[in-house]
């Protein structure tokens, strides 16, 4: 017999290579919405009087019910209406009947009134995008577009409020203390994260790494104190204290990790962008009032606190509070190959508004004479962030322009995609750039007196504190303090890296650029109005500013060889600019009234404070190798020719006295105190060729500062 051939084993067909193959691929996170949190209390305390108050009547209603149950029960289990359990239930009810036994009720002879409530918010939500290790590629002869993006935008409000009220008669107690308290706080952990890494992607078109995060946060707490004395009242204290505030630890981060991207070679516009973008508004408002009695205490305490994420249990991240980077290892370099625009950007555009006022006022009226009263209102408000633009460890070759940029500058596009997010403002009146508080100031500059021609940035952080107090009554001392405080810190780095931009035809360009725009604006103003013999009053109004801002090609700080850089311009530029304004105002009057004497006293002190720990500006170029066509600038500013930085304190003080006998004093003390750094310069760059094509080498530090100081 014969046989056919047996068939042959089919070959095993080569897989192809992994990879998402696409036009498109998109990776988007948000997270938005609006939370409130409000909490009220109060109580009231009235003349005692025959008919029962309401928490009489619901004692009596509970009572009489619960009388009722134990009579039924002992009258079920004995089958008697008079057993120890129905007589416990008697004895127990609250019946007008009289007792074989007398009893004498205890004399009140203090009322007691007490208000307390607390409001408080906390916000961990995050948006969170990211490719890890995936392989991505076009359509045979197409381009790939890549979006990764997290997008983030939270409304929140946390209110307090509470309200103590004594109303004495004829036979109220001799004494009373009212007392009222309201606290408003919330703290904040969102983070918005975009993240590529450990991936491949070729055939590139565009790519965008973004982190787009915003909102508001506000805080108000008000508490009221009020007493209604008689005339048999011999001592009544009201005390009175509102606490608001708001820490903020927001992340926003867009990376590039340990990825290499190759450019659609047909493409002629293709780009890469990493862009970290926050823009958060913090408004906190406190007041305290008291009222009417014969001692009176009371503080407005309001505080806002913008710092960096702190690792813990509530945040897993714990990078810089907002950050743009491109980076590899020192094994493992990240590789973009053929991209015309690459643009690494990091923007901080923190704000806060804070506010706290007092206001108290002692009554004469009643048996003894008044006592002191003492009213303080403190806003202080924080900003201590970093926000850092980074190419690191990176191979960038055939690239037309990058840009390394950590800056404050607005951004209405992104603006635009967080509105879109929806959620109302809760503070439209409000101006947190300080365009309004600047517009109603008048600024002189010049010797003869005559208005400046200062003109206003609206962008970067700023600090706008108000803290204000009045005061009246027989003696009575206040203080108002507002303190705006910014240390942050802006960075642009290109390190450890390759970059040739010298392939293109014409205008290739490395830019390196960190710029820091702050304003500082507070106002302490305090009133104080006796109509005995004692009124003090001191007002305090501090701007303290410590950036730094650092451009920086290579690291000035080591002689490790740091890459190399090949393109037809090449520029390196730390601008840090500032405005501190202050108004410390404080008048105390006394009238002496019946005493005759009468002693005033007021102080104002405004300190503008520029670089009590570091407030510095630096552009290097060092232990790179450096190959420039054209021009090559390394420029570090402080405030610009046509826009100077600008100081302005003013404390204004005023004591008078009216009595027969006395002593006014009044004191005033203005002080603007600036101590920066400002350097620029180029080490280690081997023989570089800045020169070849006719081009300028520019090498600069320079200041401009206007300082202007009143005291009345």
């Amino acid at each position: 017999n014969t046989y056919p051939n047996s068939p042959s084993s089919p070959s095993t067909p080569v897989p192809s290579e992994e990879a998402i193959t696409a036009r498109n691929v998109t990776v988007r996170a948000k997270s938005s919405g609006t939370t409130v949190a409000l909490s009220l209390a109060g109580a009231l305390t009235q003349e005692p009087s025959d008919e029962p108050g309401v928490g009489d009547s619901i004692e009596n209603k509970f009572n009489g019910l619960n009388s009722k149950i134990a009579a039924n029960y002992s009258e079920a289990s004995s089958g008697s209406g008079s057993t120890s359990t129905s007589s416990a239930s008697s004895s127990g009810s609250n019946s007008s009947s009289s007792s074989s036994e007398s009893s004498v009720a205890g004399v009140n002879t203090t009322d007691w009134t007490v208000a307390g409530s607390f409001s408080g918010e906390f916000n961990n939500l995050d948006a969170k995008a990211m490719i890890d290790g995936a392989t991505i590629k076009g359509h045979s002869s197409e381009e790939v577009n890549v979006t990764v993006q997290g997008l983030e935008k939270i409304i929140s409000a946390s209110a307090s409020g509470s309200a103590a009220l004594t109303l004495s008669g004829e036979k109220s107690a001799p004494k009373s203390n009212t007392i009222a308290g309201a606290i408003a706080y919330q703290i904040s952990f969102n983070d918005s994260l975009a993240w590529l890494k450990n991936s491949t992607i070729t055939d590139a078109g565009i790519v965008n790494v973004e982190a787009i995060h915003g909102g508001e946060l506000t805080s108000v707490a008000l508490a009221l104190a009020a007493t209604k004395q008689a005339g048999t009242t011999l001592s009544s204290n009201t005390a009175v204290l509102s606490v608001s505030g708001a820490t903020v630890r927001d992340g926003t981060s867009a990376r590039i990790d340990s990825t290499s991207i190759t450019a659609f070679s047909n493409d002629s516009d293709n780009e890469v962008n990493v862009s970290a973008y926050n823009n958060t508004d913090t408004g906190v408002g406190g007041g305290s009032l008291f009222a009417g009695g014969k001692q009176g205490y009371g503080l407005a305490i309001t505080f806002a606190d913008i710092g960096n994420p702190d690792s813990g249990d509530f945040n897993h991240y714990s990078g810089n509070a907002v950050e743009a980077v491109i980076a590899g290892t020192s094994s493992e370099l990240a590789v973009i190959n053929g991209i015309d625009n690459i643009n690494v950007n990091a923007t901080s555009y923190g704000r806060i508004g804070i506010g706290a006022a007092g206001l108290g006022v002692t009554d004469a009226n009643g048996g003894v004479d008044p006592g002191l009263g003492f009213m303080g209102s403190f806003a202080i408000g924080v900003i201590s962030t970093k926000t850092h633009a980074l190419v690191d460890y990176a191979n960038i070759d055939d690239v037309n322009a990058l840009l390394v940029n950590a800056s404050g500058t607005q951004n209405t596009g992104f603006d635009n995609d967080l509105t879109g997010l929806g959620g109302d403002s809760l503070n439209d009146s409000y101006d947190f750039s300080g365009g309004d508080a600047i517009d109603n100031s008048t600024i002189h500059t010049t010797d003869d007196g005559s208005d400046s021609t200062y003109s206003y940035d609206s962008e970067g952080e700023r600090i706008i504190a108000v803290a204000g107090v009045l005061q009246v009554g027989k003696k009575n001392l206040g203080i108002s303090y507002a303190h705006a405080d910014v240390k942050t810190e802006k960075s642009a780095l290109l390190q450890h890296s390759n970059v040739n931009a010298t392939t293109k035809p014409t205008n290739s360009s490395v830019t390196v650029n960190a710029r820091d725009e702050s304003l500082l604006y507070t106002v302490a103003i305090g009133l104080g109005v006796s109509t005995g013999s004692l009124s003090g009053v001191g007002s305090v109004a501090v701007n303290r500013l410590n950036n730094k801002v650092i451009a920086q090609i290579g690291d000035w700080d080591n002689s490790t060889d740091s890459g190399s850089i090949s393109a037809g311009t090449v520029a390196v530029t730390a601008q840090n600019n500032m405005d501190l304004i202050n108004v410390a105002g404080a008048i105390a009057i006394a009238t002496g009234g019946s005493e005759g004497s009468a002693n005033a006293g007021g102080l104002a002190v405004a300190l503008n404070l520029v670089g009590t720990d570091e407030h510095s500006t630096k552009a290097y170029i060092s232990n790179t190798s450096l190959q420039v066509d054209d021009d090559l600038t390394v420029k570090a500013g402080s405030g610009l020719s046509n826009d100077e930085n600008l100081l302005v304190g003013n404390a204004i003080a005023a004591g008078i006295s009216a009595g027969s006998s006395g002593i006014a004093f009044a004191g005033a003390i203005g002080v603007n105190n600036v101590d920066q750094k400002i350097h620029a310069g180029i080490k280690d760059v081997g023989d570089s060729s800045a020169t070849q094509m006719s081009g300028d080498v520019i090498v600069q530090a320079i200041d401009y500062t206007d300082s202007v100081g009143t005291a009345w």
